[in-house]
């Protein structure tokens, strides 16, 4: 369903993301104390920081990128699910989907949802009744 996998996901989410948020904050610490005493060799603690924030910020950006690219693939396949319930009178049973789109025909009812992953375990949900697109946690 996801263009992640989600044991990767949990793995960079508690094993990479965590630990250099908490090594960057510890480098921050370093270079400040470095730069208000008279030590002077101040590579090692600033090398530090901007790779490791580099690391966080490419992370950041690579979430709000798949976000975007999905949500803009996800309104085209809305747009065509609708062409098709236009012109045959009922939703599809099936859709061809990939890259980590879910299509799901809600067989009691007429109407259908879209589902991706945004990454670090939030999905979006949209629903064809509502017409509205919902965030949901790993908690939802």
């Amino acid at each position: 369903m996801t263009p992640f996998i989600d044991s990767l996901v949990i793995i960079e989410l508690y094993f990479l993301i965590l630990p250099m948020v908490i090594i960057f904050v510890i480098s921050l610490i370093l270079l400040i104390i470095f730069i208000f005493t008279s030590y002077r060799n101040l590579k090692l603690p600033l090398y530090s920081c901007l790779v490791i924030l580099t690391f966080i910020l490419a992370q950041l950006a690579s979430v709000f990128m798949v976000h975007k690219v999905q949500r803009f693939r996800s309104q085209r396949l809305i747009e065509d699910i609708e062409a098709v319930i236009h012109i045959k009178g009922k939703i599809p049973d099936s859709y061809g989907v990939n890259w980590g789109i879910e299509y799901k025909k809600i067989d009691s009812q007429k109407k259908f949802t879209i589902r991706y992953s945004r990454g670090f375990m939030v999905v979006e949900v949209y629903s064809s009744d509502s017409k509205t697109w919902q965030s949901q946690g790993w908690m939802d």
